[in-house]
């Protein structure tokens, strides 16, 4: 199942979905300001989520989080249909909507900067809290209440563009993984290694397969240079806020020395006579890929990038670790679909509900093959 956004070519957009039956019945119009607006609460609740993982995380507030956040989803859901002068076909569209099954692939083409948290449209009732349940279940039980989520409901994935099935499977021999941390954080989690799991499966993460762990904008352009792989995973583990990814002692990466630095990839791959096809990590611990920061999200919309996986508000360090490391094992050993890497992620128990602040912009088919060993420097 897809839907597509696009201008009109006047104020609206124009509002079109396909599933298993093929298009569905006309096209409709909405206003983008209605939800912008819808959105902007949604992030608002969402904001108010991130602050509750930050603080002693008391299971009734996490109820109460989740009822908001919920209510603002379904505000959003509701914007999406907006359109008085086309009410029979939108109650038809619903209709078959309705019919397709739960976990389908569900793709939102849209541009980058339509700023929409699509995984937390809301489709469905918001449900009543279940009274007493064993505190072993509690977050499982959640996940099922609150299964209207988009990122729950379906294999969600958001993009700008058609992505070639040609290009999805890609062979692990050209596969690289870079990188860019902020020092002192990253020192913090080679520190706790030892004895933290979370923070063990991360540096095991990105030692293994790398072009390299670097923590400077002039050694990460040097790898790009010297590598043999062109497919790189570019991992970015560190703070991001206002249009900088802040690297600690080393300075800061801008908006401009990023789209040179994806721009540099590229170049990299063609002088290798290859076609690169690389995907983005911004996993901004402690920061939010913001409004004034979507530049980033849609840099990683170019022709030889599959995408990006950010954070859609601020995330503690500790979680960063956590989600980054299984995310990273789960698309470089485990030879999971970025679709069925996140997928898997915002269902996993241990992560709910934070999960939830991860969205998913990229090519839901692409993964790396487990052919052959990947390059190693």
């Amino acid at each position: 199942m897809w839907v597509k956004f696009e201008p009109d070519g006047g104020k609206l957009l124009k509002v079109t979905w396909s599933g298993s039956a093929g298009i569905f019945v006309g096209s409709y119009f909405i206003g983008p300001e209605t939800l912008s607006a819808a959105a902007d609460d949604v992030r608002t609740e969402l904001a108010a989520l991130s602050q509750w993982a930050a603080t002693a995380q008391d299971p009734q507030q996490r109820w109460e989080r989740l009822t908001a956040l919920a209510e603002a989803g379904k505000q959003l859901h509701s914007a999406l249909f907006l359109d008085a002068n086309h009410w029979r076909e939108i109650v038809e569209i619903k209709e078959l909507i309705a019919a397709e099954p739960n976990d389908v692939s569900f793709s939102v083409q849209a541009e980058s900067e339509l700023y929409v948290p699509w995984g937390l449209v809301y489709d469905g009732e918001v449900p009543q809290h279940p009274g007493d349940v064993d505190p072993d279940k509690q977050k499982e039980v959640e996940m099922t209440l609150f299964s209207g989520f988009w990122a729950l409901k379906y294999n969600l994935s958001v993009g700008s563009k058609h992505h070639p099935p040609s290009r999805n499977n890609r062979s692990r021999k050209n596969f690289g993984l870079l990188s860019l941390v902020h020092d002192q954080i990253y020192g913090e989690v080679r520190d706790k290694a030892p004895t933290d799991p979370a923070c063990r499966r991360l540096c095991e993460q990105m030692s293994s397969m790398p072009v390299k762990t670097v923590d400077s904008l002039k050694e990460c352009q040097e790898l790009i240079e010297q590598t043999d792989a062109t497919d790189i995973l570019f991992h970015f583990f560190g703070h991001q806020q206002a249009q900088k990814l802040h690297l600690g002692t080393k300075g800061a990466v801008s908006l401009i020395q990023f789209a040179e630095l994806i721009n540099s990839l590229s170049v990299h791959g063609q002088e290798r006579n290859a076609t690169p096809y690389g995907l983005m990590f911004l996993n901004g611990c402690e920061s939010a890929l913001g409004n004034a920061d979507f530049g980033f999200r849609s840099r990683a919309m170019s022709d030889n990038m599959c995408g990006v996986i950010a954070t859609e508000a601020i995330v503690q360090t500790s979680f960063a670790v956590d989600f980054g490391g299984r995310f990273l094992e789960a698309i470089k050993d485990r030879g999971k679909t970025v679709s069925e890497a996140m997928h898997e992620l915002w269902h996993e128990k241990e992560l709910w509900p934070e999960s939830l602040l991860y969205g998913c912009y990229a090519n839901p088919q692409y993964r790396i093959r487990s052919d052959a060993p990947a390059v190693v420097q």
